[in-house]
């Protein structure tokens, strides 16, 4: 392909969202999809950038769907996937708040045939149901370490209270005493780590509140006949 393929393509709309799929894109190309196309192209955009810039302006982007393709690129930065992380800028709306007034939670027997919210979507005002998908999908990104991690426990949104993160990821919020009594009661934690929290005076109450320990050792806590 000649130099200037992008810049010769994307005067011509219907082919934007090809382009935007393209890890070779241009960033000059880029930057002109952020500032003018239509919320499917910027999903693709997001996904396959790699200049660390457009993401992080990408990353900033109103939608909570653009967002979460953020965090699907494996080319994202750790200070792009903290902001993701850390609703950074804070969302201003979402679908759910769009279309119904809040407080609402959408119900799993929706009669509209149109709406595409899952079940138990909802809004208070603040939006959480869209935070919580777009830390769900960066938290699935290799660049999430231990820093990250750290970062994460110690914000408001805590990453110990996501029904989908993994044991990993709570093993390492154990270490913060302000995610540490989530993190100990929920039902992904490794079952050594569960009864390691057991042995300790300070936080047996914790694991013995979580619904993965076994009747067994529940058992055991009790004082001989």
């Amino acid at each position: 392909m000649p130099g200037g393929w992008a810049e010769l393509l994307v005067g011509r709309r219907e082919l934007w969202l090809e382009l935007a799929s393209s890890e070779w894109l241009p960033v000059e190309v880029a930057w002109r999809l952020l500032a003018e196309a239509d919320r499917p192209v910027l999903v693709e955009l997001a996904e396959a950038q790699p200049d660390p810039g457009v993401l992080a302006a990408l990353a900033a982007h109103p939608s909570q769907h653009v967002r979460q393709a953020v965090g699907r690129n494996p080319a994202a930065p750790p200070a792009v996937l903290a902001d993701l992380l850390n609703d950074r800028p804070p969302l201003e709306s979402c679908e759910v708040c769009e279309r119904h007034p809040v407080p609402w939670t959408h119900p799993p027997d929706c009669p509209d045939p149109d709406c595409e919210l899952p079940g138990g979507a909802a809004c208070d005002g603040s939006h959480q149901y869209a935070r919580h998908t777009i830390v769900e999908a960066a938290l699935g990104h290799p660049a999430v370490l231990a820093a990250l991690l750290r970062e994460l426990v110690t914000a408001e949104h805590n990453v110990a209270t996501l029904r989908a993160v993994g044991g990993p990821t709570l093993t390492a919020c154990l270490r913060d005493r302000r995610a540490r009594e989530r993190a100990a009661v929920h039902p992904a934690l490794p079952l050594d780590r569960i009864r390691a929290l057991l042995a300790d005076p300070a936080t047996a109450h914790l694991a013995a509140a979580n619904p993965a320990l076994p009747a067994a050792d529940l058992l055991r806590l009790m004082p001989p006949p």
